[in-house]
C-alpha cells in the first residue's frame, strides 16, 4: 500500500475516530471499570504473577492454588502493564481503552486494504465505536478488548500472506493466534479459519500448501497444547469443564438470536423480533451472497480466484464466522451447562466485529460493481450515517450514569455501609463466602468457597460435600467469617444451620455470620 495524499488522510481520521472511541471507555469508566466473577480472578492471576507466585489464584487462607479456569495471557498482558501501578484495575481501565482504539483502527484499517476507499472504512469503525455493547467490554476488565485486537491482527496477517506468501509474514500470524487462543479458547476458530485459508484461497501447490497448513498449525497449537498439558499436571484435567452432554437451553439460545436480531437494527426501534431477524437475514446473507455469487460466477471459466489485493479477507471472515459458532455451540452444548443468560451478549462482541468488516466489504464492492453504482452508493451511504447515528443512542444512555454498569466493583459505591461492615472485619480472620470474586472485588481480601453441594458447570454432585461442611465447621470455630452476598435462600441457610451460625452484622445485601463463641474474639 503506497503511503499517498489520500492514504495519510484516511489514517488520519480512522485515528481521530479512534481516540474519541478510547475518550468514551475512558468516561464510562470514570468511576472505575466494570468488573465481574471472571475479572476477579483476572486481576487475583495478574497479581500473583507480578509478585512471583506464577499462573495462580488466591484462597482464603493466603495458599497459591494453580488457575486451570481461565487461559493466561491477558492476565500476563494485565501483569506486565501493571508494572506501571499496583492497582490493576486502574491499569486494566487505561490498557483496555486503548485496545478499544486499536480495535477500531485496525477494523477500519482492514475495510480500506481490501476496498482502498476511505467511506466504508470510516463507516466500519464508526459502527464499531457507536456500538453499545463494545463500549460495555471495553469498560470491562474482561479479555474480549485483548482478543478482539489478536483476531483482527490474525485475519490480516492470513490476507496478506495470501497475496504475497512470505513465510515470515505467516509465521508471524501464527503466533497471534496462538496468543489468541491462550486468550480465549474460542481462538480454536482462528486456527480452523487459517487451515481452511490456506488449503481453499492459496495459488501455491499442494504441497506447498500441505507444508504451510503444518507449519501454521504446529506454531499455533504448540504454545496452547503445552499449557493444556500444564493444567493437566497441576490441576488434574486440562479446565475446569468436563465433556458431558447437555442441550443448550432454550433461554440461552434466546438469549443468542435476541443479541444476533440488534446488530443491524439500533434497539431505539420499536421493531418486531421477527422483523428485526429478517433484516438481519437480509443482511447477512443476501449482501454477502451476492458478493459470492459475483466472485465464484467468473472461477466457473477461468477456475481462478479474483485476486485483487486482501481478495482473501471476506472468504476469511465467512470461514471465521462459521468456526467461531461452532466452537460457541460446542461449548454450551458440551462443556458450560452454566452459560448465564447475560452471556450471549459478551461471547459475541468478536464476532460482531467481523460481521460489520463483512458486511461493509460486501456492500461496498455490491454497490460498487452495481450498473447504477453512483445512485447506489449516495444511498447506501446516507443508509450508514443513519444508522451509525440511531446506534450511538443506547451508547450515549449509557455514557451519562456508569454506575449500573460497575458490576462487582459497583457494589461499594451503591452499598458504603456493606463496604464498611467488611472492612471491619479483622485481617486475622478467615473468610468463607458464597461469591468470594465479589468479596475480593470489594475488600480484595481472598475467601474460600463455602461447601458446593451440586456443580452446575459439570452437572454432578459433590461426593465429599459432608466432608466440605465439617471443614468449614472447623474453619467457623477457629474464628472465620462467612458472608452471604443476597437474600439466602433455602440451601444457603440450610448451610448456615449445618454450620451452626449467628448473624454477626445483617445488610439489605449480605449477611455476615460467625461461630458463636468466634463472634466475641
Amino acid at each position: 500500500m503506497k503511503l499517498n495524499r489520500s492514504v495519510w488522510i484516511a489514517l488520519f481520521a480512522l485515528l481521530v475516530i479512534a481516540l474519541v472511541g478510547m475518550g468514551m471507555v475512558m468516561y464510562q469508566t470514570r468511576v472505575g471499570p466494570n468488573a465481574g466473577g471472571d475479572s476477579i480472578r483476572y486481576v487475583m492471576t495478574a497479581a500473583n504473577l507480578g509478585d512471583g507466585h506464577g499462573y495462580t489464584r488466591t484462597s482464603g487462607g493466603g495458599e497459591y492454588i494453580p488457575e486451570t479456569g481461565f487461559p493466561p495471557f491477558f492476565s500476563l498482558v494485565l501483569a506486565v502493564v501493571g508494572i506501571v501501578s499496583s492497582d490493576l484495575f486502574a491499569v486494566s481501565r487505561w490498557m483496555n481503552a486503548i485496545l478499544f482504539g486499536l480495535n477500531i483502527f485496525l477494523v477500519g484499517f482492514l475495510i480500506y486494504r481490501n476496498t482502498h476507499s476511505p467511506w466504508p472504512s470510516l463507516i466500519g469503525a464508526s459502527l464499531v465505536m457507536v456500538t453499545r455493547y463494545q463500549v460495555v467490554i471495553h469498560s470491562s476488565v474482561m479479555s474480549e478488548g485483548l482478543f478482539i485486537l489478536l483476531m483482527l491482527i490474525t485475519l490480516y496477517g492470513l490476507s496478506w500472506y495470501l497475496d504475497t506468501y512470505r513465510y515470515s509474514i505467516l509465521i508471524t500470524t501464527a503466533i497471534f493466534v496462538a496468543f489468541a487462543t491462550l486468550t480465549r479458547y474460542v481462538g480454536f476458530a482462528l486456527l480452523a479459519t487459517g487451515a481452511a485459508g490456506l488449503l481453499l484461497l492459496s495459488s501455491t501447490s499442494w504441497k506447498r500448501r500441505a507444508s504451510d497448513i503444518a507449519l501454521f498449525c504446529a506454531l499455533s497449537f504448540l504454545p496452547v497444547l503445552l499449557w493444556l498439558r500444564r493444567n493437566s499436571s497441576v490441576g488434574g484435567s486440562m479446565t475446569n469443564r468436563q465433556w458431558i452432554y447437555h442441550p443448550m437451553r432454550p433461554e440461552v439460545l434466546q438469549g443468542y438470536i435476541t443479541v444476533v436480531a440488534n446488530w443491524v437494527v439500533p434497539p431505539i426501534f420499536v421493531f418486531t423480533y421477527r422483523l428485526r431477524l429478517v433484516l438481519v437475514a437480509v443482511t447477512g446473507f443476501l449482501g454477502p451472497g451476492i458478493y459470492l455469487f459475483r466472485r465464484i460466477k467468473p472461477v466457473w471459466k477461468t477456475r481462478e480466484l479474483d485476486r485483487r489485493q486482501f481478495f482473501s479477507l471476506p472468504w476469511l471472515l465467512m470461514m471465521f464466522m462459521a468456526g467461531y459458532l461452532g466452537v460457541l455451540i460446542i461449548n454450551s452444548t458440551f462443556l458450560d451447562a452454566a452459560t448465564t443468560s447475560g452471556a450471549p451478549a459478551r461471547y459475541m462482541s468478536p464476532l460482531y466485529v467481523t460481521f460489520i468488516v463483512l458486511i461493509v466489504l460486501t456492500i461496498y464492492w455490491n454497490v460498487v460493481e452495481s450498473p447504477v453504482s453512483k445512485i447506489i452508493n449516495i444511498l447506501a451511504l446516507l443508509l450508514a450515517v443513519f444508522v451509525v447515528i440511531f446506534k450511538a443512542q443506547p451508547t450515549l444512555e449509557l455514557l451519562r450514569d456508569p454506575e449500573p454498569n460497575l458490576g462487582y466493583r459497583g457494589f461499594g459505591v451503591s452499598f458504603p455501609y456493606l463496604l464498611d461492615a467488611l472492612e471491619e472485619i479483622d485481617p486475622s480472620r478467615t473468610l468463607m463466602t458464597n461469591n468470594p470474586e465479589l468479596l475480593y472485588a470489594l475488600i480484595e481480601r481472598p475467601a474460600y468457597m463455602w461447601p458446593i453441594y451440586y456443580d452446575a458447570y459439570q452437572l454432578t454432585y459433590n461426593e465429599d460435600f459432608d466432608k466440605a461442611v465439617d471443614s468449614a465447621r472447623e474453619l467457623m470455630k477457629s474464628g472465620g467469617v462467612f458472608v452471604v452476598f443476597g437474600k439466602p435462600e433455602e440451601y444457603e441457610m440450610r448451610i448456615v444451620g449445618l454450620l451452626e451460625l449467628e448473624p454477626l452484622t445483617i445488610t439489605d445485601v449480605a449477611i455476615i455470620y460467625s461461630y458463636p463463641d468466634a463472634a466475641k474474639q
